[in-house]
């Protein structure tokens, strides 16, 4: 139904924070296993809770519609509020605890165990992401 492609992230050490400039932090960190959504929740999604619960949509979805062409973008626009009541939704739908990331849990299943600057490696490849670097003109979402 929600059709969330979930990615286990193993327990162990990795490294946390930077370790250069004025902001330099870098420390080992321990975690115990979880899971992680592959990719943002899509207005897709969303609009199942949405229409469930009866949660208010994003106020930008004309009519409480999701926009044209925007099922698989991200939903966009929702508090913090919004994603704890959407996770404690999930719960209940897959029967198993789901909750936000913690900085922690966000930077070890983001850069690995081995201070890599980007999921995939130190190198930034623009083919990799969606970002004004990759050398598209950015104005909205992707799927």
């Amino acid at each position: 139904m929600l059709d969330i492609e979930w990615v286990e992230i193993p327990a162990g050490e990795f490294w946390m924070g930077v370790d250069e400039g004025l902001l330099a932090n870098v420390h080992r960190h321990t975690l115990p296993t979880f899971w992680i959504t592959k990719t943002p929740i899509t207005n897709a999604q969303y609009a199942l809770f949405v229409q469930d619960a009866g949660h208010t949509p994003p106020e930008h979805w004309k009519k409480g519609r999701i926009p044209v062409g925007k099922e698989k973008h991200p939903v966009v626009f929702v508090s913090w509020h919004d994603a704890i009541a959407f996770s404690a939704w999930v719960t209940k739908q897959i029967g198993s605890p789901v909750s936000l990331p913690s900085e922690a849990e966000w930077e070890k299943a983001a850069r690995g165990t081995d201070k890599r600057n980007y999921p995939w490696g130190n190198e930034f490849d623009r083919d990799k992401c969606h970002v004004s670097k990759s050398l598209v003109i950015l104005d909205d979402t992707a799927p």
